[in-house]
């Protein structure tokens, strides 16, 4: 009972407004009016930590303990973070994009909304770890209009139901993917990793099978949890008037308590508030999203093919299943999706080098930006942006990634990926690099921002 009262009371204090609204990141950002250190490592784990396997054994459990402190930390804003972002979802996209042949234009908006599927929104930072937009200058844009000002078109709106704690439509599921089996029975594990677009797998996989249709322009919304009337088509409609249960484990350091949600399935909403359905029939949604929804749509979903890879450990041990009722529950393995557990493997991911990382289990980076670069080229032709691509140009860019991702020291990380940019010759992001004294609504308008 009283590890049940801690998980929800610990919930509720996540889900309320905090500085940085979101986990997962490894670049965080400090207010300056707390302290003169702007940039630091989202969790600060030494090296100790940063291996695998952990040795002497007790280790694991004091590097999950430290992990998950410094994570509810950034989260409940008891401390000076007042940002961040991801560079594996966010800078690592935007490089990859360019290096295909997509515009820098075009690649901050696939990486923005990247990054906001993370956090709900997008707010930039310059290299230095200072706002680039004031938070007036961001709520004008919010209230008034997301084309107010020149500078709007910097950020992106205000996106929670695809926020990691929306607990209400199932925007959740888009990082914690749930396998689909017919029966209460789960499905067979498979191997990590693997081709979850496969003719084996894609029955298994519903939703990122769903979402990868809804980014390639094959479908024209976005289902819930991935569940239509046909589940294994993921082109069928959305199936509506039933409901999905998904009690998922939080706070433990191995095991912890569940907390139910659940959500009403049909189409996903992009936010609740206006009534903004992901999808491009709707009015809202063409008004709501001021950028391409071709490359809004392929952040989106760039981000949570990347974390149903990040999360196979969860995942892979995770399903949701039909009822007698009508409706849909999941089951969430208490091990594999244990916060003290996905804290940890998250450190093993950035600000770690790999060589140091011995389980292909956790070795999720290199994984990852090569799925990622397959999905970008992909589309990339499909819309006419990509032409041919030396095999040897994409194992120097991943290479290259990885290089910079495994530098502990996080300004220097950050350092590190400004200069890569240069050595692709990608353009760097406003705020950074040869831009780092350019006002943003100039970098805006160099790269071809257009304005209706």
């Amino acid at each position: 009972m009283r590890t049940t009262i801690f998980v929800v009371i610990t919930l509720i204090s996540l889900l309320a407004e905090s500085p940085l609204r979101a986990m997962g990141v490894d670049t965080c950002f400090n207010d300056p009016d707390q302290t003169d250190d702007l940039i630091r490592n989202c969790i600060g784990l030494r090296e100790r930590c940063r291996q695998e396997p952990l040795e002497p054994p007790p280790l694991a459990v004091i590097c999950r303990a430290r992990a998950t402190a410094d994570s509810l930390s950034g989260l409940s804003g008891t401390n000076a973070i007042i940002g961040g972002r991801s560079l594996v979802h966010s800078d690592s996209a935007y490089v990859i994009a360019q290096v295909l042949g997509y515009s820098p234009w075009q690649a901050y908006q696939i990486m923005i909304y990247a990054e906001a599927t993370d956090q709900s929104a997008y707010e930039p930072f310059d290299q230095a770890g200072r706002r680039l937009m004031t938070m007036e200058e961001i709520d004008n844009c919010y209230q008034q209009s997301m084309l107010a000002s020149d500078t709007c078109l910097a950020i992106t709106p205000e996106v929670p139901g695809l926020y990691k704690f929306n607990d209400t439509n199932g925007g959740q599921l888009l990082h914690e993917h749930a396998r689909y089996s017919d029966t209460e029975a789960p499905p067979e594990i498979t191997p990590f990793p693997t081709d979850y677009f496969s003719a084996a797998n894609a029955p298994k996989e519903v939703l990122i099978n769903n979402l990868r249709a809804w980014a390639f322009g094959d479908r024209d919304d976005l289902c819930v949890a991935g569940i239509t009337t046909d589940i294994v088509n993921p082109l069928s409609p959305c199936l509506e008037n039933s409901y999905l249960n998904f009690p998922m484990f939080f706070f433990g350091f191995a095991f912890g308590d569940s907390i139910p949600f659940s959500a009403d399935l049909g189409v996903l909403m992009i936010n609740d508030e206006p009534g903004t359905l992901a999808s491009s029939a709707s009015v809202a949604m063409a008004e709501y999203l001021p950028h391409d929804p071709a490359m809004a749509r392929m952040g989106i979903y760039l981000h949570s093919l990347a974390d149903r890879i990040s999360h196979h450990m969860c995942t892979d041990r995770s399903h949701v299943y039909p009822t007698a009722g009508g409706g849909f529950e999941t089951a969430f393995d208490q091990w594999g999706c244990a916060q003290g557990s996905h804290f940890l493997w998250h450190v093993w991911e950035a600000g770690t080098d790999q060589s140091r990382v011995l389980s292909q289990d956790f070795r999720t980076i290199e994984v990852a930006l090569n799925v990622v670069w397959d999905e970008l080229e992909k589309r990339g032709r499909q819309l006419g942006v990509v032409e041919e691509v030396n095999a040897r140009r994409k194992s120097e860019t991943i290479e290259g990634l990885i290089d910079v991702l495994g530098i502990y020291d996080s300004d220097a990380r950050l350092e590190a990926m400004v200069e890569l940019q240069e050595i692709f010759s990608v353009r760097q992001l406003p705020g950074h690099g040869h831009y780092a004294d350019q006002p943003i609504g100039q970098w805006l308008q160099q790269v071809g921002a257009y304005y209706e």
